[in-house]
This record gives structure tokens, sequence and C-alpha cells, in this order.
């Protein structure tokens, strides 16, 4: 049994009888990363079981194309809060007050808050960006009159590693009672006071993230009744952008969440590395639109497959080509 990061994946060589490898949080790897210990080359053939709470367009697309057996937990555990998800529209001054408001509310009732932003600091190449970034939040929480007496605080992923490990203890001491962060708290941090997440700029993050990250608040039922997640964004705002944000109000099931990323996204190249995009390599069949003809064109492979027919060589070999033959073509028509 071993556990560890993605380094297993460049000492792959040195397993020689691994039977099965499970893949945490299997929609922050790549396609090449999640491929590479089960390479044909190592004479490795592992049962393989990826979890994700929101798997990405290409993993959704594949469960229902390919050979993958799904399991769900459709309940979530007992222990967690039920959430709410607002949009707050940052050129609007009546939508800011109303989440200053919501921010001090929960402030007085004890409970911590979690802002996120897409950006360390600003660099000189955008200073015109309306990417919001931690020194300037920062500093706008700090200044302002209304948490002038809550103890604010900040954490990015360039932090030596014991300044962030010092910050999540005070956090979770509840010596701290705003962090502005950026992603590095997406996955893995367990914080039960907190009741409230802030998203900056939530427009340009996927839903998965966007999903992740509302999971680190309410996540003890007993400390917080109710959670919340606000999601800003700054007007104008790309018509698929604003169903994103609208799906994440309406939802908080991850599948269901998955299934609407695929459709405004796309599945991406099933036989390639793109996990998401428009460009497919499907001319005809449409994943979500297809499903029960997909099962059925399924079931006769599988039934003929699995006759005296072909024998398992045979079939090895010609799914091999058959791939290899079909990446070439793509290959050379979007060439032309």
């Amino acid at each position: 049994l071993l556990i560890g990061t993605v380094a297993l994946l460049n000492n792959k060589d040195k397993f020689n009888n691994l039977q099965l490898l499970v893949i945490d949080e299997q929609h922050k790897f790549g396609v090449s990363q999640r491929n590479s210990i089960n390479d044909s080359n190592y004479n490795l053939t592992p049962h393989i079981i990826s979890m994700s709470a929101t798997p990405i367009p290409r993993t959704v697309a594949l469960s229902i194309f390919a050979n993958y057996k799904i399991v769900t937990l459709q309940v979530p555990t007992n222990n967690q809060s039920p959430k709410i998800t607002k949009l707050i529209n940052l050129n609007q001054n009546y939508t800011i007050n109303y989440l200053k408001k919501q921010i001090l509310q929960k402030l007085e009732n004890k409970k911590q808050i979690i802002i996120i932003v897409p950006r360390i600091k600003d660099s000189i190449k955008n200073n015109n960006s309306k990417l919001a970034n931690i020194i300037t939040v920062y500093k706008q929480y700090s200044n302002d009159p209304l948490f002038a007496n809550y103890e604010i605080s900040f954490i990015h992923g360039q932090m030596p590693s014991d300044a962030k490990a010092k910050i999540m203890n005070k956090m979770n001491k509840s010596e701290i009672d705003i962090l502005i962060s950026t992603t590095v708290i997406e996955v893995g941090v367990d914080l039960p006071q907190a009741s409230t997440i802030v998203i900056y700029n939530a427009d340009g993050f996927s839903i998965s993230q966007l999903h992740q990250l509302r999971g680190r608040v309410g996540r003890n039922r007993t400390l917080v009744k109710q959670a919340f997640c606000f999601l800003l964004y700054n007007s104008p705002i790309k018509e698929n952008s604003y169903k994103k944000l609208k799906a994440l109000v309406k939802y908080t099931d991850g599948f269901e969440l998955s299934e609407i990323d695929l459709k405004l996204r796309g599945e991406g190249d099933i036989l390639g590395k793109i996990q998401s995009g428009k460009k497919s390599n499907l001319k005809i069949m449409r994943i979500l639109e297809s499903k029960d003809l997909l099962k059925l064109s399924y079931k006769l492979a599988n039934k003929y497959i699995n006759s005296d027919y072909f024998n398992y060589s045979d079939v090895k070999k010609l799914t091999k080509n058959s791939q290899q033959i079909y990446i070439n073509t793509n290959d050379f028509l979007n060439k032309i």
C-alpha cells in the first residue's frame, strides 16, 4: 500500500505487482498523468478507481462513451450544512452593500469567512485587469471600518510552508475571522467554523473549481446551521459564463453540475489529450443527447467481442490500431 502525490507517476517503473490504482480528485490531473501508470510498456494493467466530486467534461463523456462502471454517492454526509449560493454583481452598489451586510452578520455570529481571489498580485502587464488579487482585496477589507474589529489574514501558494501552516493553524483555532486566499485551499482543507465563502471573478473559474471551493464551508452542521457562497462577477459577462454561475446557484449536486459543464464546454478530444472544448473528434455523435444509442451500441459490440469470432489478443490489437488510425486521421483532417 503506497500513498503519494504525482511524484509516484515518475516512478512507475518501480512497480512490479501493481493491482489497484486509486486516483483521488481525478479532475486535477491531465490525461497523460492519469494514463501514465497504466502504460503497456511497463506491463501494468491494474484496476483503476477514479474519484471526483465534480468530473470534468472529458471524464463525463468517457463515463458514458467508454467502459466505465459508475458508482455514485448521491446523498451528502449528514454532517454537512445546507448551502445557499448567490450572485453578486460588482458593478452594482446595492449588491456590494448587501454582501458586506451578510459578511458582517456572519462575523457577529462568530463564524469565519473565506474570500477567494484568482491572483496573488497584479503584474505590470495587467494593470487594467478586472481580476482581483490578494493584496488589493486584503487592503480593502483591512481599511474598511465595518471590519475594524476583526482579524484578517491571507494565504497563497508562494508562501513558505511553515507560514502557511501557521495561518491554517490560527484559522482552525478561530483566531482569524476573514481569510483571503487563492485556490490553494480548493481541496483538502477542513475549517469547521467557516460558514461563508466569497469568490471574486467567479466567472473565470471552472464549474468543478467553484463546486470544490464551495465545499470548503458548511462542513460541520453542528457548528454551522446554514452555509453561504457568494459568486462575484463584473458586468458585462459572457452568456455561457453567466449560465455557469446560475447553474451553481440552482444545483449543489456535483454530477448535475458536471453534465451542465459538459454541455457548456464540450467534451474535447475523446481519444486525445484535450479535456474540454467544442473541437470534438465526434463528428456526428453528441454524448449527452445520444446516451441510449451509445449504451445499445456498446452492448451489441460487446456481444460480438465476447463471442468466439474474436479472441482477446485480436480485440486488443484491433482497439489499439483503430484508435491510432482515428487519431492520425483527425490530425490530418485538422491540418487541411
